[in-house]
């Protein structure tokens, strides 16, 4: 493979299309800031890019995902204290420390509990599209890796705090992850045949096409046209990923000819052969016999 075997996924234009229904979630600390985990079932729709060094997936949109945790910061001593805890929170941290609550933030951090967040503020945080957008990397070294449908982007977020850091995701449909796992590598290959000049079929692997070739052309040698007659390697794009619109569509600006019949057929050849053929199972009779 190479070095610069990672690639990337890229999240944009995200829809939550479900509820977002959070029942748990865990605090970390660290320097003064704290993060909260949370396990959730949410659904979005999404487009997503991206691709390895040399290759790219293109655009794929109405991609249907599945978020399973995210990370939102929780911006303490920004000035949204108190949307961030429960009014019983509120009360009781502005009468231990006694000053206002949105005066507060490392020793407020040092004592918070998962039950002073308010649970409503990690709900809404958590039904926004935009804050959906952002970027996994995966892979890397000199072997590539396969693309099993998870990742774990990390999140653009919105302006200002209280925004979703990261978020672990996966896509739903394997048609979708089975496109992905070929583009970033660039084996997003089809072969596509052509007879006589017009389309017959595309394949998914070259030889296929080439046999597909060969047989279409013995089937009928003397009304082949020799140079009518190859197959083309050409990309392929997953336009759109949804269950009922999903579209592929293929690249024809960077087409190649793999295979040639009029390099490869000695039409010349055949041809004499089958004249001498018909010669020999031609009957002799003279123009005038009568059976």
């Amino acid at each position: 493979m190479g070095a610069g075997a990672g690639y990337t996924i890229e999240v944009s234009d995200a829809k939550v299309v479900s509820s977002v229904d959070v029942s748990t979630f865990t605090l970390e600390k660290d320097g003064g800031y704290c993060t909260a985990t949370v396990p959730c079932d949410v659904k979005l729709s999404a487009t997503l890019s991206g691709g390895s060094y040399y290759d790219g997936i293109g655009e794929i949109a109405n991609v249907a995902l599945t978020v399973s945790s995210v990370v939102i910061d929780l911006g303490f001593g920004n000035g949204f204290n108190e949307e961030l805890l429960t009014p019983e929170a509120v009360a009781k941290y502005e009468s231990q420390f006694d000053t206002d609550i949105n005066d507060l933030w490392r020793e407020l951090v040092d004592v918070v509990e998962p039950s002073d967040i308010n649970i409503n503020f990690i709900r809404e945080e958590m039904s926004y599209g935009i804050n959906y957008k952002g970027e996994a990397r995966l892979g890397g070294g000199w072997v590539g890796s396969t693309f099993g449908g998870t990742f774990t982007a990390e999140l653009d977020g919105r302006d200002g705090s209280n925004e979703l850091l990261s978020a672990d995701m996966s896509v739903d449909e394997d048609f979708v992850i089975d496109f992905i796992d070929k583009a970033k590598y660039g084996d997003n290959l089809e072969y596509t045949v052509f007879y006589n000049d017009d389309i017959m079929d595309s394949y998914s692997e070259k030889d296929d096409a080439i046999t597909a070739l060969k047989n279409e052309i013995l089937s009928d040698i003397e009304n082949v046209d020799p140079e009518g007659c190859y197959v083309e390697e050409n990309r392929y794009y997953l336009r759109d990923g949804g269950v009922d619109t999903y579209e592929y569509e293929t690249d024809w600006d960077y087409s190649e000819v793999v295979y040639s019949a009029d390099t490869d057929f000695d039409f010349d050849a055949i041809a004499d052969i089958i004249s001498e053929m018909d010669e020999e199972n031609n009957p002799d009779f003279d123009e005038g016999f009568d059976i």
